[in-house]
């Protein structure tokens, strides 16, 4: 994975926030500035008021997305389709749910 230095302006950033006390754990759903943005600009684009405490949802990465999608959308023997190529990842994500 990167083997190299962030960039001079993310050091920065990240030594300001830390030194400003912006250095705790939010809250599961995702920091509440950051999901009142999102709300708004998806609000916009789908032209429907998206609550964003009860309809945007924060994860580290699509892995987390993805595991917590299949978690919610599928059910014990449920198929699951998957398109070659894959990640392989996809295929215990889906297990782990029933598929």
């Amino acid at each position: 994975y990167p083997d190299w230095e962030p960039p001079e302006f993310v050091q920065r950033s990240a030594n300001e926030a830390i030194r400003s006390g912006f250095n705790q754990y939010t809250r599961t759903q995702g920091h509440p500035s950051l999901v009142e943005v999102l709300g708004s600009r998806y609000s916009m684009h789908m032209k429907r008021n998206v609550d964003p405490n009860s309809e945007i949802a924060i994860t580290v990465g699509c892995s987390q997305a993805l595991y917590l999608a299949l978690q919610a959308l599928v059910n014990e023997g449920d198929e699951v389709i998957l398109l070659e190529p894959f990640f392989d990842l996809y295929l215990g994500q889906i297990k782990l749910a029933g598929g």
